[in-house]
């Protein structure tokens, strides 16, 4: 019988006895396998095989078939060699596993083929089934069992991950049966001492039962130390440590669910902690594992309270995943787990709080398991109320007849027909839970970050139960009823409002507004605060103002104008031109393959966000008599007002005829037109002119319809346009009058204050009179211009009087207000340009893209537009936002004009377009300030990371202070003079730690802390970039403009200084499509764009800041790191970049910053190519080597020669030497290069030891000089070699000739004269 060993000792490998090894034999076909792998690796009567194995262990031999089990399970975890029977039998355990354990490791083998389906299936069977067929025989032999938890136990060290992946297998399913096995013993032991307490007498069945006890308790504790000592201690424990993150992974649930089969002896810390472990694995297998492994455990509300220190010690843990993991998955999983101990009130109410949040993740799996949180914490109890009702109706009341409203109150039940106080009561109990409900959701929602946006909250509800709620139209009919009897006040009657539009927008399948930029910021700005781990939180949330919106739909010529995708009205209801027609003419030939990608992205959108019509015809009977008196109890309410107008955009308008409503119809437009022209918001007006479009212009307005519709659309174009006929605003006097009466007054002191004072009065009431009197203005052009993008108002007097407008005056009187001016100018410009595009696509024929050449309307419109847009350009004095204004719209009025101008006579009507420098001088001008603006901000934010950065140090100092103080505390004192000690050691840290806090503080100056609270941002910022940089790429892309390298360099700049990642995004995929052709233009815009950077760099706004410099010159590598991989084309690029700037450094040594333009060259020297590294050696350029900063000059030109040994040698690497990666790294200004400190040698160290230098790193040093010296050599000789072979060329060009003499060679020369 073979020997076991418990311990893999040494001792165990040093006996006499070696064990023999029998490999396989091998042979041309395929290896010889044992009759029991045979089997089971196909399909096969898995009984059959149980029983013929059974018979052999019981009626031959034992030893042999516990033999035969282990060679299944070598030649299933894909061992190179086996054990003879022999070995098995005579050697130790831990000897005769040597063999096995020690065997080099391998991906590939039989049980980890994921093709091997059927193994994997006998496998598992089989050793689960071997259990439970001899649990009433063999199994208690001690014999069996402890023979293979003894090999189980040495193979779980094996090397080779197949040998302890089917240890491990095995394991998993002999432990399942086991517990089993287990728990049937102890109830036949419950049983056995209830009847032995039964028995009074001495008697025969008294005896027989108290063997029987014995029997049964010796069995189960054979059981249960097999189980706990040989398997959970010896298998499992070894498991978590592995090093494959899916061994450490593989036990995790089983794990979990024998600790609930058998609690009694397996619910113990001891065995939790291995999960405890998993929680911080670095790998997302084990991580996700234990969550899930969790989530079994606290499913069980039985064994909450042994799982008590568990909880106490890893519930900051579990809430830490929830929040912030990376992994979506394992965060989903962790939210359920949240969910499930919030239930069990085992979690703080504040980190519960904070996990609710995540429904504003924009990463659906994290929403909706955050909102089954919500649901299950804020509206389970009352679901299930109504649940239950419903239940009890339909049970009690089978018989009766259907009842039409309570069907409505519930889609999922067919309620049967109940009396009238019956329907009566269940109708007033469904309602009494909804209200609890929505007052729920109400409360939830204000101790949010941002409690004025809802939709999200429905979004994640939405795939919970919590949808009934939401679509339970008839109880939103019936609240909105009974309004004005509750308690609401206009805060939380907007958010009931937003609540229902947004359940109906989500519920016809159409999208939504989701944010506003200051929406964004506030949310991001809370993730960060909260956020406690380094890992990549699961939101994806831009900073910078970004976010898909619903906005009007633009007019023809401005799709591109606000970057926003237009999902409001229905893909089927959008008549408005589009300028795809024309573009995909224009640019047939370069955007060909760009076009039918869009084309085919479009119309997968249209097909998965296509409006459900069903459900908008029931939205339209349910509110279609309720909407217009609502708006006009709560007209003065602009965010009620735009919720409600919303939901009218999903009317169908057939609705109104059969349900015989037209007076209902009238009665909205009514409403909402006079909630048009008396509410000056620009979201409710925009809102307003959608739903408007949606109302009028749709296509499927029925003919009962049309002749109220274009009613009333004629009268609120009338009375908007009689609004700016009839403004009349008072002339003001000029500016210098009041300058001129404080001059002309001299009389006294005391008369100059006074007439100073009433003079600024003056000047603030004028001020006041013409804000009021021009508001009105501003607001008409802004509803006419919302108009203008959804209908075309079309007509020679309209545009004609829109026109006047655009020199910002009204009525022929200028304005004093810069702002009312630049406003009146911008609204005024975008109706005209509007009605110019308009104009156009109404004059195109639908098959030929040109119009009548001597159409002089539209000439005429152009070229107004053109002239007014050209004097505004040339007043240098304008606002940033009048000239980013005009410039971006007259571009993209231009690009969709420019075709059909082409085709016309436009040189007859000398029409005057802009010139190549005027456009230039303003995209410079634009950018200036764009520049400045992103400079400020990244500033600001590196500022406030300082900050934070601070404040956590700050408090892991304080942190680590009160864990010394308190370990001191703890500590036995062995007398006065220690405790002393122990204060005074901790006081001593206290101080340190304030010293070092204070000395960071003082990095953040007092002018960098003024800016940060100066700082107002710009919302806008983001969109106005991306419009900008559009623009311009199209000025490249149509050829406005000459292609120069300022205009180049001042977009390539905004890679590196602009905070907006879909303006980049846009820069990217422009120079991607459309690269520079020239490669010499392509080394001048390189380095004008390294010469901009380089003085951004160094200017004392960022020098002023030593840290902030380090981080914009990181910023400057990211940069150039993209040229090298995406923007430079031409081999010779690099080449001259790096030549023009060393000459400039040779030229200028004492230039400011030069240390960290020599370390972006080094890193552009590296990614020279073959032929341009030995050009750049020839032409070398000599530095002195007094020079500043020498060595990196020739760390520059080591880089280039390693570059071309690396490209020389065919296998990528050069002789003797390993590939070294060049990186760009600066040093931070902060940190002091200074060299490693070695550590202090010992006193008893002699000084021969001390002076004996490193051989090691001396000789690999000298190997390398050796080596990097040979091959210079190679390369010069090589140059050598070239100049050789020209001359050569030469004298055999020039045989002929009698005239022409050789030259000789210079160094041959000299060496013949000497």
């Amino acid at each position: 019988m073979a020997k076991s060993s418990k311990t893999r000792s040494p001792e165990n490998t040093e006996e006499n006895t070696t064990p023999i090894i029998k490999k396989k034999p091998v042979s041309k076909g395929k290896k010889k396998q044992s009759e029991l792998f045979e089997s089971i690796k196909k399909k096969c009567n898995l009984q059959r095989v149980l029983d013929d194995w059974i018979d052999r262990y019981t009626d031959q031999d034992p030893e042999k078939a516990v033999w035969e089990l282990l060679v299944f399970l070598f030649e299933c975890g894909g061992a190179d060699t086996t054990i003879t029977f022999k070995d098995f039998k005579d050697l130790d355990i831990g000897v005769a596993a040597i063999s096995i354990v020690e065997q080099s490791d391998s991906q590939n083998y039989p049980l980890g083929n994921k093709r091997s389906k059927i193994l994997i299936e006998n496998f598992n069977e089989f050793w689960r089934e071997i259990v439970e067929k001899c649990k009433k025989s063999i199994i208690f032999d001690n014999y069996l069992l402890d023979m293979v938890a003894l090999w189980l136990h040495e193979l779980s060290f094996a090397a080779k991950r197949g040998i302890r992946h089917v240890a491990t297998q095995a394991a998993i399913q002999i432990t399942s049966s086991l517990i089993s096995i287990c728990n049937d013993l102890r109830k036949d032991l419950n049983v056995t001492t209830r009847q032995l307490a039964g028995e009074t007498k001495n008697s025969s069945r008294q005896k027989q039962l108290k063997d029987n006890q014995l029997q049964t308790s010796n069995r189960l504790k054979s059981m249960e130390s097999i189980l706990i000592v040989r398997l959970f201690t010896g298998v499992f424990s070894s498991r978590f440590k592995d090093s494959l993150p899916e061994m450490r992974a593989l036990c995790v649930i089983p794990y979990c669910n024998w600790i609930l089969e058998y609690p009694i002896q397996l619910l113990n810390h001891q065995n939790l902690k291995f999960i405890g472990w998993l929680l911080g694995d670095h790998s997302n297998e084990p991580r996700q594992a234990a969550i899930s492994g969790l989530c079994i455990l606290y499913s069980n509300e039985n064994y909450i309270n042994q799982l008590d220190p568990f909880t106490q010690c890893f519930k900051h843990r579990i809430v830490e995943i929830a929040f912030s993991d990376k992994t979506p998955s394992i965060a989903v999983e962790a939210i359920r787990l949240v969910s499930i101990m919030s239930g069990l009130d085992l979690l703080d109410e504040s980190d519960v709080q904070k996990i609710c949040t995540l429904y504003l993740v924009d990463q659906p799996e994290i929403s909706k398991a955050a909102g089954g949180l919500i649901f299950s914490k804020y509206l389970l109890s009352t679901q299930t109320k109504i649940d239950t009702t419903l239940a009890n109706i339909i049970n009690s009341t089978s018989s009766a007849s259907t009842s039409t409203h309570a069907r409505k109150k519930s889609k999922t039940t067919n309620l049967t027909d109940l009396d009238e106080q019956q329907q009566q009561q269940i109708s007033s109990q469904i309602y009494h839970h909804r209200e609890t409900q929505l007052n729920a959701l109400l409360e939830f929602l204000d101790k949010t970050v941002i409690p004025d946006e809802p939709y999200y909250l429905v979004q994640s509800l939405w795939s919970t139960n919590g949808k009934s709620f939401f679509i339970d139209w008839p109880f939103w009919v019936d609240y909105l009823e009974s309004i004005e009897s509750k308690n609401i006040n206009d805060k939380q009657m907007g958010m009931i409002c937003k609540f229902l539009s947004a359940s109906i927008r989500i519920a016809v399948n159409d999208k939504v507004n989701i944010f506003t930029p200051p929406q964004l910021h506030h949310l991001a700005q809370y993730r960060a605060e909260h956020s406690s781990t380094s890992t990549t939180t699961p939101m994806t949330i831009n900073t910078d103002g970004e976010m898909e919106v619903t906005t009007t739909q633009q007019a023809p010529a401005a799709t591109k104008r606000r970057g926003r995708k237009s999902a409001a009205p229905p893909p089927q209801q959008q008549k408005s031109p589009s300028k795809s027609k024309h573009q995909n003419e224009e640019v047939e030939d370069n955007d060909e393959e760009d076009d039918e990608e869009t084309n085919g992205q479009q119309e997968n959108d249209e097909k998965s966000d296509s409006i459900n019509e069903s459900i908008c015809r029931e939205i339209t009977g349910q509110f279609i008599v309720i909407l217009p008196e609502l708006l006009v109890l709560y007209r003065a309410n602009t965010i009620v007002c735009q919720s409600l107008i919303e939901i009218a955009r999903y009317f169908v308008l057939d609705c109104y005829v059969t349900l015989r409503l037209q007076s209902k119809y009238t009665a909205l437009l009514e409403a909402i037109g006079d909630i048009f022209t008396s509410q000056p918001k620009t979201q409710l007006i925009d809102t307003i002119s959608v739903t408007l479009e949606n109302l009028l212009n749709n296509g499927k307005t029925p003919s009962q319809l049309e002749t109220a519709s274009k009613a009333a659309l004629h009268n609120l174009f009338t009375e908007l346009i009689d609004t700016l006929r009839l403004t009349k605003i008072s002339q003001q006097p000029p500016q210098q009058s009041s300058q001129q009466s404080q001059d002309s007054i001299a009389n006294s002191q005391d008369q100059q204050t006074s007439s100073s004072q009433s003079d600024t009065n003056n000047n603030n009431n004028n001020n006041n009179n013409e804000e009021s009197q021009v508001f009105p203005v501003i607001s008409t052009l802004y509803k006419l211009d919302s108009l203008c993008k959804q209908f075309n108002f079309s007509d020679e007097k309209f545009a004609s009087m829109i026109f006047k407008f655009t020199d910002g005056s009204v009525n022929g009187i200028p304005i004093q207000t810069i702002d009312d001016s630049d406003s009146i100018i911008i609204h005024s410009t975008s109706i005209y340009s509007q009605l110019l595009m308009w104009s156009l696509f109404s004059a195109i024929p639908s098959k030929f893209y040109q119009i009548d050449p001597m159409n002089v309307n539209i000439l005429q419109m152009f070229y107004l537009l053109s002239s007014r847009v050209i004097s505004t350009l040339k007043n240098d004095e304008i606002t940033h936002r009048l000239r980013h204004f005009m410039f971006t719209t007259f571009i993209e009025t231009r690009s969709l004009f420019s075709p059909v101008l082409n085709l016309t006579n436009m040189t007859v009507y000398d029409i005057s377009l802009p010139s190549e420098n005027l456009l230039l001088k303003n995209i410079s001008s634009l950018f200036s300030q764009e520049n400045e603006y992103s400079l400020t901000y990244l500033k600001v934010e590196f500022i406030k990371n300082q900050q934070i950065n601070l404040e956590k140090k700050k408090l892991a100092g304080t942190n680590k202070s009160k864990r010394k103080s308190g370990a001191g505390a703890g500590k036995k004192s062995t007398g006065a003079t220690s405790e002393e000690d122990i204060t005074s050691h901790s006081e001593k840290e206290t101080s340190d730690h304030e010293t070092d806090t204070n000395q960071q503080q003082q990095k953040i100056k007092e002018v960098d802390l003024q800016l940060l609270n100066d700082f107002i941002p710009d919302q806008q910022f983001g969109e106005r970039a991306v419009e900008l940089i559009t623009t311009i790429c199209n000025c490249i892309k149509y050829s406005f403009v000459t292609q120069s390298t300022q205009l180049f360099r001042s977009l390539l700049k905004q890679i590196a200084l602009s905070s907006s990642k879909r303006a980049v995004d846009i820069i990217r995929d422009f120079f991607r499509k459309y690269p520079i052709q020239s490669g010499k233009f392509e080394m001048e815009v390189v380095i004008d764009l390294i010469n901009s950077f380089q003085s951004t760099c160094i200017k004392e706004d960022v020098a002023s800041n030593a840290d902030f410099q380090h981080h914009m010159f990181s910023r400057f590598r990211s940069l150039c790191q993209w040229l090298v991989t995406d923007f430079i084309k031409h081999p010779d690029t690099l080449r001259g970049v790096i030549e023009h700037f060393l000459n400039y450094a040779l030229k200028n040594p004492q230039a400011e910053k030069l240390e960290e333009l020599l370390e972006i060259l080094d890193f552009l020297g590296s990614k020279l190519s073959e032929k341009s590294s030995i050009e750049f050696i020839k032409k070398r350029i000599i530095f002195s080597d007094d020079f500043q900063h020498i060595d990196l000059i020739n760390k520059i030109n080591n880089t280039i020669e390693f570059q071309t040994i690396q490209n020389l040698e065919p296998s990528g690497r050069a002789s003797g030497g390993k590939k070294v990666k060049q990186q760009l790294k600066f040093v931070s200004p902060t940190k002091k290069t200074t060299p490693k400190k070695r550590r202090r040698k010992s006193s008893k160290v002699s000084e021969s030891e001390e002076s004996e230098p490193d051989s090691e790193e001396s000789d690999y040093e000298e190997d390398r000089r050796e080596e990097l010296q040979r091959q210079k050599n190679i390369i010069k000789d090589q140059i050598q070699n070239d100049e050789d072979e020209e001359i050569e060329e030469q004298r055999a060009s020039s045989e002929d000739s009698s005239d022409f003499e050789v030259p000789i060679d210079s160094k041959k020369k000299l060496k013949t004269t000497n």
